[in-house]
């Protein structure tokens, strides 16, 4: 289970990091 915990930050970690967000500037 704590395989997926670290899965699923990844793909919500995205949306707070501008590498993975394009810039909205």
């Amino acid at each position: 289970m704590q395989e997926g915990l670290l899965e699923h930050p990844r793909l919500h970690q995205p949306a707070k990091s501008p590498q993975a967000s394009p810039p909205h500037l």
